[in-house]
């Protein structure tokens, strides 16, 4: 090999070890790049967690200061009429559209009709307690119910009109629940908060009050065009769905395990006699 080709072969090593190095420190470089950027998204996700997680807990705060006082309002004046039988007799599965032509397959005419002959004739002494014992207007309440009950007379106004005034107040505070539930709501179907966070503590009472508002809610969605309470709907679809799917999982389980009296385990189809 003469010089030449032995020059030109240190040169190519030399070329190819100087490759191998510029290699390196770009692989290095785009894999400390990498872990710097998964370090930043684990951040930023962990920042996201904490943010849905705080919005969840402003939303409980809200729930609690907004909405509980008015549902237990609503509950407490129709606690003791016909309308709390029929709400009790609709299947929390069967409540999905919430719109008037679900609602004629879930209540027949006949219990839709009284539905709304008793919201409409409501006891203005019923409503009157519910709202001293509920909402904080109390002092105008009782001066209603003092006066509804003839214990002042010498207040001289129409008594009717009182009559009217809390029967109002109902509805006005029933659409006030249902849009403070709309709003509640709309942080979780947007993504804003965690609905993870409250489902344990606050399902059962949200899907009371969406019961307890069915037929309302249903009779304002009288088209499918223009759906009002959409979201509060959503929520209640999702979890009314993870409450099934919980019910049918313990189901599931029982089904498959058998548990004697000594808490053994057996197998269910050995004969128990």
């Amino acid at each position: 090999m003469i010089a030449g080709d032995i020059i030109a072969l240190i040169s190519t090593v030399f070329l190819a070890v100087e490759i191998f190095l510029i290699y390196m420190q770009i692989r290095n470089q785009i894999k400390e790049s990498n872990e710097q950027n998964e370090r930043i998204l684990e951040q930023r996700i962990e920042e996201y967690n904490k943010m849905r997680c705080k919005e969840a807990l402003d939303a409980a705060a809200y729930y609690e200061k907004e909405i509980i006082s008015l549902n237990y309002y609503i509950q407490a004046a129709v606690d003791k009429t016909q309308i709390k039988e029929i709400i009790e007799s609709l299947k929390t599965s069967c409540l999905y559209d919430f719109d008037e032509e679900e609602l004629k397959k879930n209540v027949s005419p006949q219990n839709i009709q009284l539905y709304n002959k008793i919201i409409s004739e409501l006891d203005p002494s019923s409503l009157a307690a519910a709202r001293m014992t509920y909402i904080n207007d109390s002092e105008k309440t009782a001066i209603n119910l003092a006066m509804l009950s003839g214990k002042n007379p010498e207040i001289n106004i129409n008594e009717e009109n009182i009559k009217a005034y809390l029967r109002n107040q109902f509805f006005v505070g029933q659409m006030d629940l249902l849009n403070k539930l709309e709003c509640f709501a709309m942080k979780f179907t947007s993504g804003l908060a965690d609905d993870d966070v409250l489902f344990q503590s606050l399902h059962q009472t949200f899907i009371m009050q969406m019961k307890i508002c069915y037929i309302a809610i249903c009779q304002y969605n009288n088209n499918r065009v223009d759906k009002v309470y959409t979201n509060a709907i959503c929520l209640y679809r999702k979890w009314n769905d993870r409450v099934m799917a919980q019910m049918q999982k313990e189901e599931d389980a029982r089904k498959c395990v058998d548990v004697d009296p000594k808490n053994k385990i057996r197998d269910p189809k050995v004969s128990k006699g």
